[in-house]
């Protein structure tokens, strides 16, 4: 756990700077590395679609894989690699359909993924060692998951959806939201906790990203009223 402790507090430094350092530099690597790839592409004459489409997917993919590297070293460092991976399945599943607050920025959304992954071992971790958050946990990711199952999907100005979206999102969010809730209540059942509490932590996740999405879009309506 101080170990865990240290890792989210040094997180939280670079945060604080990262206007100025950890950012520019991460950014500039990835688009780099996008460069090159296109540049190889146009030398053997692979590139066969619109460039921007494909330098935006390449961005896309490479930084979610920087993010799941990071996320695993973390897991191996904090000796909680099987859950680490648990909790990201968990969240992904729901969090594809259920939306939720995005950053305005690709970097920014990287070190806020980051710390949010730190927050929610050191959730896990507690709920572990500690019954009694974990069966505070137990109740909050109850409540989160009506809260999903209910409201999702929730856009926001970084991430508009339509009509059709917004049906068929909602549709497929409450599929996995009860999915996910099922899968933990059957481990919960066989006792295997340290699958269990992860899930948990993956809806927790969400919800909060849900919530804090609605807050910012309400924000933004008042602004425009103004």
């Amino acid at each position: 756990m101080p170990r865990l402790l240290t890792i989210l507090i040094k997180n939280y430094i670079i945060l604080k700077k990262s206007d100025f350092y950890g950012i520019i530099e991460r950014q500039m690597y990835v688009e780099n590395l996008v460069n090159k790839i296109i540049k190889e592409m146009k030398v053997n004459d692979v590139l066969t679609c619109d460039e921007e489409i494909v330098r935006t997917g390449l961005n896309i993919m490479i930084t979610k894989l920087v993010f799941t590297i990071t996320m695993l070293i973390i897991g191996i460092l904090t000796d909680s690699f099987i859950e680490s991976i648990i909790f990201m399945l968990s969240f992904a599943l729901i969090r594809q359909y259920g939306g939720g607050y995005h950053a305005e920025t690709k970097s920014k959304c990287f070190v806020l993924s980051v710390l949010s992954f730190l927050v929610g071992l050191v959730i896990i971790k507690l709920s572990a060692r500690i019954p009694i958050i974990s069966m505070i946990l137990w109740v909050i990711s109850g409540i989160s998951a009506v809260y999903i199952f209910c409201k999702s999907p929730v856009d926001t100005k970084n991430k508009r959806l339509d009509e059709d979206e917004i049906r068929v999102y909602g549709h497929r969010a409450k599929i996995l939201t009860v999915i996910v809730v099922l899968t933990a209540v059957i481990f919960y059942i066989l006792n295997f906790h340290c699958i269990t509490i992860p899930i948990l932590t993956g809806i927790l996740s969400e919800a909060y990203l849900m919530v804090k999405g609605s807050i910012y879009n309400k924000m933004g309506s008042n602004n425009e009223q103004k």
